[in-house]
């Protein structure tokens, strides 16, 4: 039997597969590898490819310091977007033109955020740029609900803010719908409770065309509210929903058509006689359990 030579260029191994080899691949890596050494690992190579990094470095922070120079690219507008009710658009602007001289992009914008923030009007602020001389600034509002004791503004939320005389534009508060707010009055820390009550009570007074002009409770939760007709309600303690309704029923029924007879007759009766403003009456005792009290002062 004839033997059988393996060729010289495989190499084969037990348990591997069949790897060629050619001679002329390991010459050109040879040659490559001196060409190599020859040509990248020489002083000049580095010095010249150094000199090109340099050049482009400082092209590039020569271009950074010009774009950062307050002369560049000058703001020449501010833009002021949201819902503003209680703060006058032209006051912001002035503060903002105060802490935005410079270029659009050497504008300190964490510096403008912060002295908008101080705003007690101001709840939250966006601050954008806009090529190439533009600065949009997003303004949400803390929304007013109620007074509190004539010394702080109650949020929806219940939490209590402090605004300066400063910052109260024509010295009136308005609340979202532009409507002037009430006033709330309690024990200290019962803004949350008061508010809590104020929203269903003043869905039912707004079906009557009434509108609350101040609500309160005392340390006992006795409760009272005083109407834009000068109407004094004792709600006292417990459901103070049913018995606004009672009172409503007395309202439509009785007051309101005795109010329209002393308009057209110009009575002389006590319950026409009028001791402060337009009121009629003054107190509306809705603490008994099937009926009202009314007291109205007479006129001296």
């Amino acid at each position: 039997m004839d033997s059988i030579t393996a060729h010289p260029r495989i190499k084969k191994s037990r348990g591997q597969p069949i790897a060629w080899s050619s001679p002329l691949t390991q010459r050109q890596r040879l040659l490559g590898w001196k060409r190599f050494k020859t040509t990248i690992l020489t002083p000049l190579f580095w010095i010249k490819n150094m000199l090109i990094i340099g050049l482009s470095l400082s092209l590039v922070a020569t271009l950074l310091l010009w774009l950062f120079e307050p002369h560049t690219l000058p703001l020449t507008r501010v833009q002021i977007e949201g819902t503003l009710i209680n703060v006058d658009p032209q006051n912001l602007q002035a503060i903002v033109s105060q802490v935005t001289k410079g270029g659009l992009l050497s504008l300190d914008v964490a510096s403008v955020r912060r002295v908008l923030l101080s705003v007690p009007w101001i709840q939250d602020v966006r601050i954008y740029r806009h090529w190439p001389d533009t600065l949009f600034v997003q303004i949400w509002e803390r929304e007013a609900v109620a007074y509190w004791h004539d010394k702080a503004i109650v949020d929806p939320k219940g939490h209590l803010f402090v605004v300066p005389p400063r910052w109260i534009s024509n010295r009136k508060i308005k609340d979202k719908a532009g409507s002037d707010l009430p006033r709330f009055k309690g024990p200290s820390g019962s803004a949350k409770l008061i508010l809590e009550r104020y929203y269903p009570l003043k869905k039912i007074i707004q079906l009557a065309g009434l509108k609350i002009e101040e609500l309160g409770c005392d340390n006992r939760q006795s409760w009272y509210m005083v109407l834009n007709q000068g109407l004094h309600l004792q709600l006292g303690r417990g459901n103070n929903e049913t018995r606004v309704q009672r009172f409503l029923q007395v309202y439509h029924r009785i007051i309101t058509p005795l109010t329209a007879l002393c308009l057209k007759a110009e009575s002389i009766s006590p319950l026409c006689q009028q001791t402060s403003g337009d009121n009629l009456m003054t107190q509306i005792d809705l603490r008994y359990p099937n009926g009202i009290a009314v007291r109205k002062p007479l006129a001296e």
